[in-house]
């Protein structure tokens, strides 16, 4: 039986002049040498490495123990950022994942997890679910 971790931990930092971002998992090996969406691309590299698609994943800048970016593999794994009409990046699902991978089921008391009602794309709800942003907070001093 295979054991699966409960969370994997990569770090990013750039790694070229056109926005490419290395990730790394926290033991230091590379998982992605260079994606201007290293979290996605993290995800989809462990999944095909045979991860639990359940397993959680959280990215973090180097260096920071705050995370950026958390959420479960096999989610992150199906999406892709595209950019729409106006030129801001938004998060859809890959071509051809819909057929592979179920929904996973939904907590109906959990309030970030409520789609709302006037859903226009599937994907953004799904890409809602999938990713869980978490911002940092810093208090400067006036």
């Amino acid at each position: 039986m295979q054991f699966h971790p409960a969370t994997i931990v990569i770090e990013i930092e750039p790694a070229d002049r056109h926005g490419g971002f290395r990730a790394r998992r926290d033991d230091g090996r590379v998982l992605v040498e260079s994606s201007p969406a290293p979290f996605l691309a993290a995800a989809r590299v462990l999944l095909g490495q045979g991860c639990d698609p359940r397993t959680k994943l959280v990215m973090r800048r180097r260096g920071s123990t705050l995370d950026d970016l958390s959420g479960p593999i096999g989610q992150a794994a199906r999406l892709v950022v595209k950019n729409n009409d106006q030129g801001t990046p938004t998060l859809r699902l890959a071509s051809g994942t819909e057929s592979r991978m179920p929904d996973p089921p939904i907590a109906p008391n959990d309030p970030a997890l409520v789609r709302p009602p006037n859903t226009r794309e599937r994907t953004s709800a799904v890409a809602a679910e999938a990713v869980t942003i978490t911002r940092s907070t810093t208090r400067s001093s006036a």
